[in-house]
Protein backbone atom coordinates (compact mmCIF):
# COMPACT_ATOMS: atom_id res chain seq x y z
CA UNK A 1 0.00 0.00 0.00
CA UNK A 2 1.67 3.35 -1.16
CA UNK A 3 0.79 5.92 1.72
CA UNK A 4 3.81 8.51 1.02
CA UNK A 5 2.63 12.31 0.06
CA UNK A 6 5.26 14.52 -0.49
CA UNK A 7 3.99 17.45 1.26
CA UNK A 8 7.15 19.98 0.03
CA UNK A 9 4.91 19.05 -3.74
CA UNK A 10 1.71 20.65 -2.04
CA UNK A 11 1.76 24.33 -2.80
CA UNK A 12 0.54 23.90 -6.88
CA UNK A 13 4.79 23.22 -7.42
CA UNK A 14 4.59 20.01 -8.83
CA UNK A 15 3.40 18.94 -13.17
CA UNK A 16 3.19 15.10 -12.52
CA UNK A 17 0.60 14.70 -10.25
CA UNK A 18 -2.88 15.37 -11.35
CA UNK A 19 -5.11 18.19 -9.49
CA UNK A 20 -1.39 19.25 -7.98
CA UNK A 21 -1.76 22.31 -9.07
CA UNK A 22 -5.16 23.13 -8.22
CA UNK A 23 -5.67 24.61 -5.08
CA UNK A 24 -9.40 23.78 -5.06
CA UNK A 25 -8.79 20.28 -4.98
CA UNK A 26 -7.98 18.36 -1.70
CA UNK A 27 -5.12 16.42 -3.44
CA UNK A 28 -4.42 14.22 -0.32
CA UNK A 29 -8.08 12.65 -0.97
CA UNK A 30 -6.91 10.49 -3.64
CA UNK A 31 -3.17 10.89 -3.54
CA UNK A 32 -2.87 9.29 0.19
CA UNK A 33 -5.05 6.10 0.63
CA UNK A 34 -5.47 6.32 4.32
CA UNK A 35 -6.92 10.27 4.33
CA UNK A 36 -8.94 8.65 1.37
CA UNK A 37 -10.17 6.01 3.72
CA UNK A 38 -10.80 8.59 6.36
CA UNK A 39 -12.81 10.68 4.57
CA UNK A 40 -15.31 7.99 3.81
CA UNK A 41 -16.09 8.14 7.48
CA UNK A 42 -18.67 10.73 8.43
CA UNK A 43 -17.23 11.15 12.00
CA UNK A 44 -14.22 12.01 10.70
CA UNK A 45 -15.43 14.34 8.16
CA UNK A 46 -17.50 16.43 11.00
CA UNK A 47 -14.46 16.75 13.38
CA UNK A 48 -12.26 17.90 10.15
CA UNK A 49 -15.37 20.57 9.45
CA UNK A 50 -15.38 21.72 13.57
CA UNK A 51 -11.78 21.69 13.96
CA UNK A 52 -11.58 23.83 10.21
CA UNK A 53 -14.20 26.06 11.57
CA UNK A 54 -12.61 26.52 15.14
CA UNK A 55 -9.14 27.41 14.04
CA UNK A 56 -10.24 29.49 10.88
CA UNK A 57 -8.35 32.64 12.66
CA UNK A 58 -5.83 30.76 13.40
CA UNK A 59 -4.66 29.22 10.54
CA UNK A 60 -5.35 32.86 8.52
CA UNK A 61 -3.16 34.55 11.03
CA UNK A 62 -0.36 31.88 10.80
CA UNK A 63 -0.31 32.59 7.26
CA UNK A 64 0.10 36.49 7.64
CA UNK A 65 2.67 35.81 10.41
CA UNK A 66 4.60 33.29 7.95
CA UNK A 67 4.33 36.15 4.87
CA UNK A 68 5.25 38.77 6.92
CA UNK A 69 8.45 37.01 8.27
CA UNK A 70 9.65 35.96 4.95
CA UNK A 71 9.13 39.21 2.99
CA UNK A 72 10.89 40.90 6.08
CA UNK A 73 13.87 38.72 5.30
CA UNK A 74 13.81 39.14 1.36
CA UNK A 75 17.56 39.63 1.35
CA UNK A 76 18.56 36.28 2.80
CA UNK A 77 16.05 34.69 0.14
CA UNK A 78 17.60 36.69 -2.76
CA UNK A 79 21.29 35.47 -1.25
CA UNK A 80 20.16 32.35 -1.58
CA UNK A 81 18.99 32.49 -4.65
CA UNK A 82 21.89 34.16 -5.59
CA UNK A 83 23.83 31.15 -4.55
CA UNK A 84 21.72 28.54 -5.74
CA UNK A 85 20.28 30.28 -9.02
CA UNK A 86 16.92 28.62 -9.58
CA UNK A 87 14.37 31.00 -9.67
CA UNK A 88 13.49 30.43 -13.86
CA UNK A 89 14.85 27.12 -13.95
CA UNK A 90 12.88 23.91 -15.55
CA UNK A 91 14.02 21.90 -12.24
CA UNK A 92 12.14 18.50 -12.20
CA UNK A 93 9.32 18.62 -10.99
CA UNK A 94 8.09 22.25 -11.16
CA UNK A 95 5.37 22.82 -13.95
CA UNK A 96 5.98 25.85 -16.55
CA UNK A 97 3.97 27.86 -15.17
CA UNK A 98 5.63 28.24 -12.07
CA UNK A 99 9.32 27.91 -13.84
CA UNK A 100 8.12 31.02 -15.61
CA UNK A 101 8.15 33.63 -12.12
CA UNK A 102 11.29 34.77 -12.59
CA UNK A 103 11.50 36.79 -9.42
CA UNK A 104 11.39 36.09 -5.50
CA UNK A 105 8.57 38.16 -4.77
CA UNK A 106 6.38 36.29 -7.84
CA UNK A 107 7.26 33.05 -6.08
CA UNK A 108 6.03 34.24 -2.90
CA UNK A 109 2.94 35.77 -4.06
CA UNK A 110 2.53 32.36 -6.09
CA UNK A 111 2.57 30.57 -2.75
CA UNK A 112 0.33 32.86 -0.63
CA UNK A 113 -2.11 33.08 -3.50
CA UNK A 114 -2.68 29.10 -3.22
CA UNK A 115 -2.35 28.63 0.19
CA UNK A 116 -5.71 31.41 0.63
CA UNK A 117 -7.01 29.67 -2.36
CA UNK A 118 -6.89 26.47 -0.59
CA UNK A 119 -8.12 27.60 2.86
CA UNK A 120 -10.98 29.18 1.35
CA UNK A 121 -11.75 26.02 -0.82
CA UNK A 122 -11.33 24.10 2.19
CA UNK A 123 -13.64 26.20 4.69
CA UNK A 124 -16.26 26.10 1.94
CA UNK A 125 -15.90 22.77 1.44
CA UNK A 126 -16.15 21.34 5.18
CA UNK A 127 -18.49 23.29 6.73
CA UNK A 128 -19.88 22.01 10.40
CA UNK A 129 -23.16 20.70 10.41
CA UNK A 130 -25.44 23.12 12.58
Amino acid sequence: MRTRVGLDRSLGNVYNKAGSQDPEALFASYENEWFAGLLKHEEFVQIVCEKLAYYEDTLRKTYEDCFEYVRAHQDSFNRNNDRWDILGKDLYPNPSNLVKIKTWKGQVNFAEEFLYTSLEYMLETYQPEE
